[in-house]
């Protein structure tokens, strides 16, 4: 054998070598640590529950009211009904669609929780 031919050889086993050693470090590392999963929106006491995507576009429209001195106090609040529709409640009143509250505010400041949720999607 030529002293190329030893030389790749003795390269190549020392290339192996470092790889099982990588595999046999990697292995050992103790577990790591998850993720954490997507924040959940806090839900306030008495607060209806509904799925996290609809919990955030609420959180979302109620950041958007807070912000509006024309509509701050206004108490919205998404969730399931008993028979699992999707309803929204503006101050207690409950609608099962968008379109049915009075307030063509609320009715925008909702479409644009939606809109910006689905933009940051």
């Amino acid at each position: 054998m030529t002293p190329i031919m030893l030389g790749l050889i003795s390269g190549l086993v020392l290339l192996v070598l470092l790889v099982l050693y990588a595999i046999l470090v990697v292995s050992r590392r103790g577990p790591q640590a998850e993720q954490p999963p997507a924040a959940e929106p806090a839900r306030e006491p008495g607060e209806r529950e509904a799925s996290l995507p609809v919990e955030q576009i609420e959180e979302i429209a109620r950041r958007r009211i807070e912000a509006d001195p024309d509509l701050a106090g206004i108490d919205l609040d998404f969730g399931a009904t008993p028979d699992g529709e999707l309803a929204v409640w503006v101050n207690g009143e409950r609608y099962n669609d968008i379109a049915q509250i009075p307030s063509a505010d609320i009715r925008a400041v909702i479409q644009a929780a939606i809109d910006e949720f689905n933009q940051a999607s």
